[in-house]
């Protein structure tokens, strides 16, 4: 069904060449016969955008795409492997053999992409590194682990040390569930089911909440977060965020813990510059985790 918004002309016509457009498209993309699709136009959608807003403008000149499979929208399911470096700081201990004072030294950590820690005088006993995010990263992408220390003395002179690497050991840790019943150790959910300034589930959104529901155990921390898009008065969107949280955490089995929350849209989980962002910022995250 294709739809336009309130500064369009000729409005009829050009919601059904928009749907035409998309059918188009499906067709000789996807190989979907014409005769699985119904194709029309509306002058506005079913639930518009706010038209005071060049953005909410722009949503409603849209192609929205109804399908009777339900299976064709279940939820997209994600296994991720998080790397995780400990600890948090290394330290290295020098030692230092000189004829003349030290006036200066650096450690240079991770080759020439790396980092480097200096000071004046004479090296401390212990010398900290305190990773910092570029550092990690650095580490967790197979970068060079090597380090080498550089004084130079009083007179000018200079000396590097040999390379060394950090001894980095690779653990994986692996949850099993034992049970057929027992929930994973942890789980993370976004439900993308509600209308723009709505915080009714919808009745996908409750099938989805049912998926969400055998996750949880009476021993489970839950989590729902709700999040809006950046179209609006600030206050007005974190209590709907609020609110689209407190609608989904209503359908869950109770737990051990349950944090309801609404973000502002400096946590919007989606980029809102395009239309697309601000539709999936409509949403409801469930972060699910189960004692081992």
């Amino acid at each position: 069904t294709g739809t336009t918004s309130d500064d369009e002309s000729d409005r009829e016509a050009l919601a059904k060449s928009r749907a035409e457009d998309v059918a188009d498209y499906l067709e000789k993309a996807w190989s979907v016969p014409r005769s699985r699709m119904t194709v029309r136009g509306r002058v506005a959608p079913l639930v518009p955008t706010s038209s005071s807003t060049d953005e909410g403008l722009a949503e409603n000149r849209r192609v929205e795409i109804a399908i009777t499979d339900d299976a064709l929208l279940a939820p997209v399911q994600q296994r991720t492997v998080e790397p995780v470096l400990e600890p948090n700081t290394i330290d290295f201990v020098p030692t230092v053999k000189a004829n003349r004072p030290i006036a200066k030294w650096s450690l240079e950590i991770g080759g020439k992409d790396g980092e480097m820690v200096k000071g004046e005088g004479e090296p401390p006993a212990m010398i900290t590194w305190n990773l910092t995010q570029d550092g990690r990263e650095h580490l967790l992408a197979g970068g060079s682990a090597e380090y080498r220390l550089s004084v130079s003395d009083a007179g000018g002179e200079a000396r590097t040390s040999d390379a060394h690497r950090i001894p980095l050991q690779l653990d994986t840790t692996v949850t099993v569930s034992t049970s057929a019943t027992r929930p994973d150790n942890a789980a993370e959910f976004l439900l993308i089911t509600f209308e723009f300034d709505q915080a009714r589930l919808t009745a996908r959104g409750r099938r989805e909440l049912e998926t969400i529901a055998r996750r949880i155990g009476p021993s489970s921390t839950v989590t729902v977060t709700g999040y809006t898009d950046r179209i609006g008065e600030a206050e007005h969107n974190l209590t709907l965020a609020r609110q689209r949280a407190e609608r989904v955490a209503e359908q869950l089995p109770k737990a051990s813990s349950v944090v309801v929350r609404g973000a502002d849209k400096s946590e919007a989980p989606y980029s809102n510059d395009a239309p697309e962002g601000r539709f999936l910022s409509r949403t409801v995250r469930v972060v699910i985790s189960n004692p081992l």
